[in-house]
Parts: structure tokens; C-alpha cells; sequence
């Protein structure tokens, strides 16, 4: 009876074991970047267990470059997660890969179970264009000054939408007469130049997803381009035939 349920045990220890390993994480979220622009990289700590330090390897992809501080080297600064613990932070740059670890002189864990721990200051590219941004040889220290090994990672960074300008910005149509709008998406390397379509008065004026406007009704009404956080408009005005 004891040597089954002991097997028991052991078979669910060893289907549960595969899934804790991976119960801690280091990453960065998939951004967009604007060209030309500074931006902050966010790595998110996701943990199980107390740890109170880490070094990581980071390589950025071609357009991305470290900001460099006082020192000269790469701006990372840790989260209020670290405020706790006498945290010393370092960052250098190796061949094509930076390296960043942080260390607590008091030995007090980071705070919280998950959220950004490092903030990382790059600046980008004007021909930047996208890429992942990989980050290996991830080892953080626990409350037992055991090292633990994580997994490897790797995030997308793409290119911001900054600007979209329409065709036309002023139509008047006579009911059942249409117009095609067209927008440009600005930069042309935007990652995702997707555009929607939208009218603040269907009654009067209707857009398609292709941004072909129809009158409807006599009246005014305003269409709308939207490409990720920016957008333009058209007015339309419908007038008696």
C-alpha cells in the first residue's frame, strides 16, 4: 500500500516538476518604436520564488543602441521593485551583446510577483525597420544563493505608426454619389499599417473597410482614418441633387 502510494507521489511529482521550471520568466513585451526617438525597453520579471539578484545577456536588434550614461555605460535602472534591497547595478557592452546584472548588498529580495524590474533607455534608428531583441544566459540568485537558470527569450520590437494623411479632406456628394478615400501611413516602415474606417453619421455618410464613402442622406458627416494612435478625417457634406 505504502510502496503505491509513494509511486503515486513520485508520478506526480515528476508531471507537476516539468511545468514549476518554467514557472519564472525574464522578458520584454513585443513594442513598437518611433524612428528617431529615445524609448524605454521594460524587462518583466515573472517569479515563483524570492530572488535578490540576476545577470542577463541582452542583444538588440541592427537600429537599436543602448543609451549610454555618465559612466559610458548602457542606462539600466531597476524598478520600485528593488527598493528594498541595497541593490548595485551594472551594465557593459561585450562584442554585440550587453550585459546587465544587479545584486542586493542586504540580501532582500525584489519585491512582488511579477511586473517590470529593469528599464533599459535605448535610442532608435531612422532606418530601423524592426527586429527581436534576445536576451540568453539568464541567471537570477535565490534566498539560498542558488543560482537558477531560465529560458531564453526573445520579443519583437516594431516600427511605431507616427502620422496618416488622407486623399481628401473636404468632399460634398449628392445622395447615392461616392468618393474613394486613400490614406498614407507614415513611416513607410511602419510595422503594422493597418487602417480602419469609420462615420460619425451613417445615416448620412457610409464607409467601407476600403475607405469608399456613399452618400446616403442630405446632411454632413464626418470619416474617419485610424492606423494605431493616430488618425485623420474627412468632412462630407451630402447636398440636394
Amino acid at each position: 500500500m505504502r510502496q503505491k502510494l509513494l509511486l503515486s507521489i513520485l508520478l506526480l511529482l515528476s508531471i507537476v516538476a516539468p511545468f514549476a521550471a518554467f514557472a519564472d520568466s525574464f522578458y520584454i513585451n513585443p513594442v513598437d518604436l518611433e524612428l528617431e526617438k529615445d524609448a524605454i525597453l521594460q524587462f518583466n520579471l515573472d517569479n515563483d520564488k524570492d530572488f535578490y539578484g540576476f545577470q542577463a545577456e541582452v542583444k538588440l536588434p541592427t537600429g537599436i543602441e543602448a543609451v549610454k550614461n555618465k559612466d559610458g555605460n548602457p542606462d539600466i535602472t531597476l524598478s520600485d521593485r528593488a527598493a528594498e534591497g541595497d541593490y548595485k547595478v551594472n551594465s557593459n557592452i561585450f562584442g554585440d551583446k550587453l550585459i546587465m546584472t544587479a545584486f542586493s548588498g542586504n540580501h532582500k529580495p525584489f519585491t512582488g510577483k511579477a511586473g517590470v524590474l529593469v528599464d533599459l533607455k535605448v535610442s532608435v534608428a531612422k532606418d530601423f525597420t524592426g527586429g527581436y531583441v534576445e536576451i540568453s544566459k539568464i541567471i537570477f540568485t535565490d534566498s539560498e544563493d542558488k543560482d537558477v537558470p531560465f529560458d531564453a527569450t526573445s520579443a519583437k520590437l516594431g516600427v511605431k505608426v507616427t502620422g496618416i494623411t488622407l486623399n481628401e479632406t473636404e468632399a460634398e456628394l449628392k445622395v447615392g454619389e461616392a468618393v474613394e478615400l486613400t490614406a498614407a501611413v507614415l513611416p513607410e516602415s511602419a510595422t503594422d499599417k493597418t487602417v480602419k474606417w469609420s462615420s460619425d453619421n451613417e445615416k448620412v455618410a457610409a464607409v467601407d473597410a476600403n475607405g469608399k464613402v456613399t452618400a446616403i442622406a442630405l446632411g454632413e458627416a464626418i470619416i474617419t482614418a485610424t492606423c494605431g494612435a493616430v488618425n485623420a478625417t474627412c468632412n462630407v457634406t451630402v447636398v440636394p441633387t
